[in-house]
């Protein structure tokens, strides 16, 4: 993997500035005497040590990505995670789309370095640095726990 983009000086400053934010909303929820506080400043701290972390890398962060081998031909592919119904477990699977699908007789390849299957299709995994934003991902209907995610910054994105 390549390293990450060089950050500016004002990244610099804006990434110690989120972090110092983080460590004192880290604090207030220490304190806090109610779960929904308690929870909201974890939240708030743990967004601005993501955010703080991506300005670090120059407002990048890596993404995994499926690549053929000889031609080096990035897949239409993510990554997504599934059951496993013999383990009980969830693990990480490649979704590959409808023409890879039609290319390689399957639509799901198991994720990860070691993989026969990908390494027999001729595939292999590798990070690619894209721009990104960190955000709040929380369940419908108010049931589980919000969490931070890392996206990509597609073109054409608003946001």
């Amino acid at each position: 993997m390549t390293a990450a983009p060089a950050p500016t000086e004002a990244q610099i400053a804006d990434a110690a500035a989120l972090r110092a934010k983080a460590v004192n909303l880290d604090r207030k929820g220490a304190v806090a005497t109610d779960l929904v506080s308690r929870e909201a400043f974890r939240l708030s701290a743990a967004l601005h040590f993501a955010r703080a972390a991506i300005i670090e890398a120059g407002g990048y962060a890596p993404f995994p990505r499926l690549v053929e081998t000889k031609s080096g031909r990035v897949l239409a592919a993510q990554v997504i995670e599934v059951d496993d119904k013999y383990t009980k477990t969830k693990r990480k699977v490649w979704r590959l789309s409808a023409e890879e699908y039609h290319r390689f007789g399957r639509g799901f390849v198991p994720a990860g370095e070691r993989s026969r299957v990908q390494k027999n299709l001729g595939l292999r995994e590798e990070a690619a640095w894209l721009p990104a934003r960190a955000e709040v991902i929380a369940p419908a209907g108010g049931k589980g726990k919000a969490r931070i995610v890392v996206v990509p910054i597609l073109a054409g994105d608003p946001r």
